[in-house]
């Protein structure tokens, strides 16, 4: 654990987190410097900061075992629940203040002891994702009971007894309730379904599933959304909605990828609109098995916050913001105006051109056509912002050949991510950098596919204080800087 934080925060390897124990070299001095000075501001120890150490500042305890004595994790507890009148370094504290602290527990030392808030209790309750999935296939077969020899009944009782499969047997708590739960492993109990039967499934094993791992959470999330969908779908309710999320999640995996490859055309079926109309649970369960492993190679999306009240939120769905003036167009009247002026470029820049007839295209293309995308499309009369993107066209993108190659649907178009990454190729090929020279570019490369811009003074703050203070002066000298700016300069001309 202390190598993981000397990797994150090379500039206080060593110093920021220490091992404290009896067997450690100088622990009393570790322990003194632990209670009052900066750093290390993170102790990893056994049985030596469980009583009698008074570090008011500590913001989180993590436990990593479990607890014998439920006079002995009251204690431990103790070490974060000094209050901020009692905090002498404010300056090591989020806010300089202390208005609450975390508890970490790896291993269900609460539920041990019995000492989980009630439902009926004040504070936020949270339902697992994978307690959520389970309750929603619950919901679907519920309403499919009557016709339980169905394909669809057949593959919900399917996944609900992948779900179960997904207990761990192992953990203190299932442990406590494998007897209620037994007969729900067996096959017979499965062969007839009644309501009872659901409702143990419900009560007993839901709840027990916010102890498995939900594995990739970038695919959890998606199941959940795909079959919160197939439920509105049986109960007959609107998922228009709810495809258009689905779209926007769909359309971020990098089609370019060797493993996403195989499955561009259900992706490209599913951002259109015809492929929702009447849409059955067998074609939605078949996507969802197909996409679901796929969401961990998903392009990052910085989410669209929206600070306005609900009548307002309906209402600006329905127009667009062009130019700075702040003129309104109708959803509709702005989307076929973009299309008019991607028609009117489509028949004319010959990269477009190269691309559509599969032509090879050199990376200058790329960036010249990114710049006439840029003038085009961020004019004053079409002002094709994220958010105009996604009112008009239920999507949303970082770059504007990304938005070109999903409404033109040119598989073969790179993403401005990967135009970004060849351009530092060639960058650190040509100029033949070492390997903390290369680490620093492709620091810079990520920072600004994030950003979609750099200056110089970007340089000296973080993450690029990782590599020590002032670390690009030390890496480059002041014209390959200029250079470097020129690059993301020109990518984004």
């Amino acid at each position: 654990m202390v190598e993981i934080f000397n990797e994150m925060y090379p500039e206080h390897k060593g110093l920021l987190a220490r091992v404290i124990t009896s067997q450690t070299e100088r622990a009393k001095d570790l322990l003194k410097y632990f209670e009052t000075e900066s750093l290390p501001r993170i102790a990893i120890s056994v049985d030596m900061l469980d009583t009698g150490i008074d570090v008011p500042e500590v913001m989180n305890l993590a436990f990593m075992k479990p607890i014998g004595s439920q006079i002995k994790f009251w204690q431990m507890i103790g070490r974060g629940t000094r209050s901020d009148e009692t905090c002498k370094n404010k300056q090591w504290l989020p806010g300089y203040k202390k208005e609450n602290f975390l508890i970490i527990d790896y291993w269900q030392n609460f539920e041990h002891f019995n000492m989980m808030p009630k439902d009926d209790q004040e504070g936020p309750q949270q339902i697992p994702i994978l307690v959520s999935i389970f309750n929603t296939r619950l919901a679907k077969l519920e309403m499919l009971l009557g016709d339980q020899s169905g394909e669809d009944a057949k593959r919900i009782v399917e996944d609900l007894r992948a779900d179960i499969a997904k207990l761990p047997l192992d953990s203190f708590t299932v442990k406590q309730h494998l007897k209620e739960i037994r007969e729900a492993f067996d096959d017979e109990w499965w062969q007839y379904l009644t309501a009872n039967k659901l409702e143990l499934l419900r009560l007993k094993v839901a709840p027990l599933l916010r102890f498995a791992s939900a594995g990739s959470l970038a695919e959890a999330f998606f199941v959940s959304k795909m079959e919160r969908i197939g439920l509105n779908r049986l109960q007959q309710k609107d998922i228009i909605t709810a495809s258009i999320n689905i779209k926007e999640e769909v359309d971020l995996l990098p089609r370019n990828l060797p493993q996403i490859a195989p499955y561009a055309g259900l992706i490209n079926d599913m951002l259109g609109n015809n492929w929702w109309e009447d849409i059955s649970l067998k074609r939605l369960d078949e996507a969802r098995k197909a996409l679901a492993p796929l969401m961990k190679y998903k392009r990052e999306q910085p989410p669209l916050v929206i600070e306005l009240g609900l009548d307002d939120v309906i209402e600006s769905r329905k127009w667009v913001i062009v130019n700075k003036g702040g003129q309104k167009l109708m959803v509709e009247e702005y989307k076929q105006k973009v299309e008019a002026k991607i028609k009117q470029l489509t028949d004319s820049h010959p990269t477009i051109k190269k691309l559509i007839s599969k032509e090879p295209v050199t990376l200058d293309d790329l960036v010249d056509l990114e710049r006439t995308l840029e003038t085009e499309l961020l004019s004053d009369d079409i002002t094709l912002t994220e958010d105009n993107m996604l009112k008009a066209f239920g999507v949303r993108v970082g770059a504007l050949t990304d938005f070109l190659k999903y409404v033109l649907k040119l598989e073969h178009l790179p993403d401005f991510k990967d135009v970004v990454r060849k351009a530092f190729d060639a960058f650190i090929l040509e100029h033949r950098y070492d390997a903390d020279q290369t680490r620093f570019l492709r620091t810079v490369q990520t920072v600004f596919v994030q950003k979609r811009r750099l200056e110089v003074a970007d340089l000296y703050e973080a993450p690029f204080t990782n590599f020590g203070l002032n670390a690009v002066e030390k890496l480059f000298s002041d014209d390959e800087v200029g250079e470097i700016m020129e690059l993301t300069k020109r990518l984004i001309a």
